[in-house]
């Protein structure tokens, strides 16, 4: 099945750390000219929170840090959130590459957070953070709008 990615209009985003001159909104602009950084060395306990305005289903999200191909997570933990207070783990892992997929059981949010759990010399960068919806609701056989149409 396709992955189509949800609609991140109206979406916001915020950061633990954010270099000079950029903005957490650069990671949900659909450009990777653009992105946002940390600014600093990667360190535990860094992290970088999207608002989708609304409870979404998705199982996985896509980190693409774009041209600093060295600035992806080196180890991190996916919370969700539907009141941006009581947060669940969904997911942990490390990044490989200037892409890392981080899969996870599918899940009803309207927050991500992404918080780093190890320590780089490289800076942490995101040039567009996907949340593909993959086709939840219809697996679910239902969403937030009611009953699924097959």
């Amino acid at each position: 099945m396709a992955t189509v990615p949800l609609d991140q209009t109206g979406w916001t985003a915020t950061a633990s750390a954010t270099e000079s001159g950029s903005s957490p909104a650069n990671a949900l602009d659909w450009n990777t000219g653009t992105r946002w950084s940390t600014g600093a060395p990667q360190a535990a306990g860094q992290w970088f929170k999207a608002d989708t305005g609304s409870s979404q289903w998705f199982n996985h999200l896509v980190l693409d840090s774009g041209t600093s191909a060295t600035d992806y997570p080196r180890g991190l933990t996916v919370e969700v959130s539907d009141d941006n207070s009581t947060w669940r783990t969904v997911a942990g892992g490390e990044g490989a590459g200037a892409v890392t997929t981080v899969n996870f059981p599918i899940v009803q949010a309207r927050y991500v957070k992404v918080t780093l759990n190890k320590a780089s010399g490289s800076w942490w960068s995101i040039a567009e953070m996907r949340v593909p919806a993959s086709g939840c609701r219809r697996r679910q056989g239902y969403g937030p709008r009611g009953p699924a149409r097959t």
